[in-house]
């Protein structure tokens, strides 16, 4: 690959740790159930201090968080601004175990218990699909990474990262897939239903009948400081590894780094854009990255290859004296370098899956369902017991089998038990922390991710915190108050 080391093409500076957010929907027969008001008063009980968000569908919490019903149905959580993968992966982990204990509190009064039959699962996709009698048996569509970066400067840019984004994208379940069975195995639970990756000015949020790839928000989305957006990665997996979920969010950032410092650049982009990449997402997930592929270049690559060659980038610029990088991401670009080599395995007549195992998740489930089913997992007398396995894996509490396996082999799995449980209710110290001082004053009456709504304050009138990156409010009111009044008075005096 050329190692030049050219000028970055995007406008503003590189953020020294990226905030990174996570959206994931958990499913499930008896949380699905739960409408409208019922989650504040269970959240209440839970411990959690709450304020209604603008949209009118659930809550923001102390940690920053929000829990909320997405298409008014699947009960979701959305993470505190994060900095870094390492606690992007901390908070949504702690987002997780808001939904466990969620799943085992019986709301009292309500018209409907909450959750104490059947678990959460921490999915994306279909399973059993649906007949002409009856629906699928639970579907939830959405995992979604949202990653801030400073705002591409021409369309020539624009173009240039939506390549690159789609064939990383297209060619990651290799390693990044955490693996579903569906009538057939996949790598990845996204790929059925996934489109193209549109950009502002090119294309529409859904396209091709599926969902995008991912997106880079326009102005009229960004409720950030100016100069910036958010990459939104709508085609990620929901991980039970915590290694998984580090090793997800952490490439992608780096992934964005590689375009934002110019080292994918316009004279060797083609070496890392696929000319179909929807056709090489499909093949990728369903025959274990099976396949020789056209780059724009003109060469010919395996998705493993690929991979392989934004590994080395990514390396290449973790280990550079010249591209500081924030310790979180150096760490992960180090664990990827040592996954890298296996990737080769992949492109062998007969390949030894199991030489993935645990760092990718849909390796070690391969595995046990293999042991538990034989080979044909998948035939027809033995596809609804795989189905309930797998499952199994992805439920949310403690006893499910992936948690169990993880815990087990994951590095990460215990070390990273006491700051999941401290973020469980505690705001990292980014914009999510001045939210959080507002909502626990007791004086919000509606919040979103940008703003807050006061008691006694007119329709117009709101806090705003346009920086993500910063823990304080406008002014100088980062201080305790014992009243309504008083906050309201204070917050006049800045202005």
């Amino acid at each position: 690959m050329d190692r030049t080391i050219y000028p970055s093409a995007f406008i503003g500076p590189t953020p020294p740790e990226r905030i990174i957010g996570t959206e994931t929907e958990y499913a499930s027969n008896d949380l699905v159930r739960l409408r409208g008001e019922p989650l504040g008063p269970a959240l209440n009980h839970l411990g959690y201090n709450t304020t209604r968000d603008t949209a009118g569908t659930g809550h923001f919490v102390d940690s920053g968080a929000r829990v909320y019903f997405d298409m008014g149905k699947l009960l979701e959580v959305a993470t505190p601004e994060a900095r870094g993968p390492l606690e992007a992966t901390i908070v949504d982990f702690a987002g997780m175990s808001i939904i466990n204990r969620l799943g085992v509190y019986q709301a009292t009064g309500g018209p409907e218990p909450l959750g104490t039959t059947t678990p959460a699962y921490r999915i994306s996709g279909s399973y059993m699909p649906a007949t002409s009698t009856e629906p699928p048996e639970y579907v939830t569509v959405g995992r979604h990474g949202n990653y801030l970066l400073p705002r591409p400067g021409n369309d020539e840019t624009n173009l240039m990262f939506r390549e690159v984004l789609s064939a990383y994208i297209a060619t990651r379940a290799i390693w990044d897939g955490c693996g579903i069975v569906m009538g057939r195995y996949g790598l990845s639970q996204k790929t059925p239903g996934i489109g193209v990756t549109v950009l502002n000015g090119h294309g529409h949020r859904t396209v091709e009948g599926g969902k995008p790839m991912g997106e880079l928000l326009g102005p009229q989305d960004g409720k950030f400081t100016p100069g910036w957006t958010i990459f939104e990665d709508r085609s990620v997996d929901a991980h039970m590894s915590r290694t998984g979920t580090l090793l997800s969010v952490g490439a992608v950032s780096l992934v964005l780094r590689l375009l934002e410092q110019g080292i994918i650049n316009q004279y060797n982009a083609d070496d890392f854009t696929l000319r179909e990449p929807i056709g090489v997402l499909k093949n990728t997930n369903y025959h274990f990255g099976k396949g020789v592929f056209d780059l724009e270049s003109g060469a010919k690559s395996t998705a493993a290859e690929l991979q392989q060659r934004f590994i080395e980038a990514m390396s290449m610029m973790a280990s550079s004296e010249d591209r500081r990088l924030p310790d979180s991401e150096i760490g992960v670009a180090e664990r990827l370098q040592k996954l890298s080599p296996k990737l080769s395995e992949l492109d062998r007549k007969d390949p030894d899956y199991e030489v993935l195992s645990p760092e990718v998740e849909w390796a070690t489930k391969l595995h046990y369902l293999r042991t538990k089913y034989g080979e044909d997992f998948c035939n027809k007398k033995t596809l609804v017991e795989a189905v309930a396995f797998d499952r199994q894996w992805h439920q949310t509490d403690e006893k499910s089998i992936g948690q169990l396996v993880y815990k087990r082999l994951d590095p990460d799995a215990k070390q990273l038990d006491e700051p999941i449980e401290y973020f469980r209710t505690h705001p990292p110290q980014t914009r999510a922390a001045a939210r959080s001082r507002l909502l626990s004053s007791a004086a919000c009456t509606l919040a979103d991710w940008n703003l807050v709504k006061l008691v006694g304050s007119a329709p117009s009138e709101a806090i705003e915190l346009d920086d993500p990156y910063s823990s304080r409010l406008p002014g100088d009111i980062m201080k305790h108050h014992s009243s309504t009044t008083d906050l309201l008075e204070d917050i006049s005096k800045a202005g």
